[in-house]
C-alpha cells in the first residue's frame, strides 16, 4: 500500500507502519470474534460493529478503483470477500437479533 500510494503522491504512512495496523487489525479482530462467539453481549455488538465498519470500507475501496479509473489495493478483496461475508454476517444477526445462541439458550 505504501508504494501505492507514493505512486500516486499519497503520503500516509510508512510500510511498517502499514503492517503493524495490519497486524492489530488483525488481533483485534480475532479477539472481538472470539468473545462474540463465547457468549458475550457486548462483545457481540462489538462484532457487529466490526463487520459495519469492515463493510463500509469495502465501499472505500471500490470509489478509489473508480476514482483512478482501474485497481486499487483491496478492491477485489473487498467485493468477492468482505461484501459478502458481512453483508451475510449483518443479515443474519438482524434477523435473529443481536444475541449469539449461547446466550439465548441460556436465557
Amino acid at each position: 500500500m505504501p508504494r501505492f500510494w507514493s505512486a500516486h503522491s499519497w503520503r500516509v504512512i510508512s510500510a511498517a507502519q502499514f503492517r503493524w495496523l495490519v497486524v492489530a487489525i488483525s488481533v483485534l479482530a480475532f479477539i472481538i470474534n472470539y468473545a462474540a462467539n463465547r457468549g458475550g453481549r457486548i462483545a457481540l455488538r462489538m462484532f457487529v460493529v466490526f463487520c459495519l465498519v469492515l463493510f463500509l470500507n469495502a465501499f472505500w475501496h471500490i470509489a478509489a478503483a473508480v476514482y483512478l479509473r482501474g485497481y486499487a489495493p483491496g478492491v477485489v478483496t473487498a467485493v468477492l470477500v468482505v461484501l459478502p461475508v458481512c453483508g451475510w454476517l449483518l443479515f443474519t444477526r438482524k434477523r435473529i437479533g443481536t444475541e449469539s445462541p449461547r446466550v439465548q439458550a441460556s436465557s
